[in-house]
Formats: C-alpha cells, structure tokens, sequence
C-alpha cells in the first residue's frame, strides 16, 4: 500500500506572496521487467501455464524537483508544506446513489434542496480528479486591483485555454483547476487591462503608480503567457454541466443562528 501511494503523495510548494502552488511528487513506480519475466518461468515450471503475477514487482524512485523554487507569477520564494494526498476522497458512485436516494425521499425534510445542491457540487467537483487544493479568487482580484466578474465568464475563459474549473461545493469564493495557476492570474489580468482601456486610462501607466516592489506592480508587470478570449462559448453539453445551482445559501435574517441560552427565572 505504501508503494501504491508514493506517486499520489506529493509535497506542496507555496508561494509566499500569491495564490500559486505547485505540487512535488515523492516518487514514481516502475515495474522490473527481469523480475516479471522470473515470476513468470517460476510458475510456468509448477503449473505448465503461462501466468502474469496479479500485483507485477515494481520499484519505486524518488523524483527530483522539475520546477524553479522561484515562483513565476510575482518572483516571491516558494515554502514547503505537506505531504498531502492527491488521489480523489470522494467515491462517485456512492455521491450518485445518496443524490437518488435523497431525491427520493426530499418531501420527508425541509433541508433535501440544500442537500442536493451541495451533493449536486461534489459531482461537479469530479470534473478535475486528484485536486484536493483550490483557490481564492477573491485574493487574486485583490492583489491585482481588479473587480470581480461573472462566473460564466470565469468558466468560459479558462475553457477557451483548454482546461476546466468549477466552483467548490462549500465556498463560491474558491475554485478548482486543472489549469497551471499562471493560467487563472493571466485572465485575471487581461480582464484588468481590457477595464482599464475601457476606461481610457493607460495600463502601464497604472502600473507605475504601484509602489515600486509591491504586489500588483510585479504582477501586472509580467507578461500575458495564456490569452483568454472572453467570448469563447463552451459546447452544448459543456454548457449543462455548468449550470448554475442555487447551492450557496444565505442567512434567512440578521443576527440568524444559535441563540443565548435560555435562563429560567426562579
């Protein structure tokens, strides 16, 4: 079992400054061929019958580090955390079986709706396999200056560079991806720069009015490497799987929650 997880534990690497992280796989499993081959005349020799071995002899290798310790989107160090494990924790027939069995019985409780989103979520989620981390949006637009805008156009940006994201069950603020980061900051960063025209004002100019080491000048100041097209339409069947669920819910009144506890009098 230990072998079986050295390539889905990986380390994170983490940028000190910005949303960007890399993971860093322990090692990878190779099967020893000469090894199989023994296996193989072994039985072959009790039994007269050519038989593969049911789990092949494999080795495993430490990987070395395939990426700078620099981080590409604003020059900052990466830190080292972890291990974690990348394989999936959700079992997608089991997701599918409680969803129809919910939905089966969601006249019997008032919170199935708030059930089948979040379940409706987790489906979703299924889209990008062996993601256990996301990201947050709301301090990527914070860290450039720019003004947050519609989901369909977040989807649809990322799809037009060939990847996928979807919202978390759990928090509309963070995303999963199986885009590179750079990828996500780049949009974000070509929808800035399209504002700011719109706007008449001059991006670079803007840009030298940061100080001269903060955050948003470093960012903004590296060049556009994936280029979204914000009018990029997603295939019909791309288009269902986005659809939006009403699965984050707001507080039905102010000050809504647990109250003081109750005090008797005597």
């Amino acid at each position: 079992m230990c072998k079986e997880d050295i390539e889905a534990t990986k380390l994170v690497y983490q940028c000190s400054s910005c949303q960007n992280f890399k993971f860093h796989q322990f090692g990878h499993r190779k099967i020893i061929e000469e090894d199989e081959k023994k296996f193989k005349r072994k039985v072959k020799a009790k039994t007269g019958k050519s038989q593969k071995p049911k789990y092949p002899p494999k080795k495993s290798k430490l990987t070395h580090l395939k990426f700078s310790n620099i981080c590409e989107i604003c020059d900052e160090e990466f830190v080292v955390g972890g291990p974690i494990l990348t394989r999936d924790i959700h079992q997608q027939k089991f997701v599918d079986e409680l969803k129809e069995l919910v939905s089966g019985v969601k006249d019997n409780f008032k919170t199935s709706k708030r059930i089948l989103n979040t379940l409706t979520g987790i489906q979703l989620e299924f889209q990008i396999p062996n993601a256990p981390l996301s990201i947050d949006v709301s301090h990527i637009q914070a860290e450039i200056k720019c003004p947050a805008f519609k989901r369909k156009k977040v989807i649809n940006s990322i799809a037009s560079l060939g990847f996928k994201c979807v919202q978390t069950y759990y928090n509309p603020n963070l995303w999963k991806t199986d885009a590179p980061l750079q990828a996500f900051y780049d949009v974000y960063k070509s929808f800035w720069f399209i504002l700011m025209e719109k706007e008449g004002k001059d991006p670079k100019t803007i840009i030298e009015e940061f100080p001269e080491d903060s955050k948003p000048r470093r960012i903004l100041s590296k060049p556009i490497v994936y280029k979204p097209d914000f009018e990029f339409e997603p295939k019909e069947e791309d288009k269902l799987k986005q659809k939006q669920r009403g699965q984050y819910f707001v507080n039905p009144e102010s000050h809504w929650g647990p109250r003081a506890r109750a005090v008797g009098k005597d």
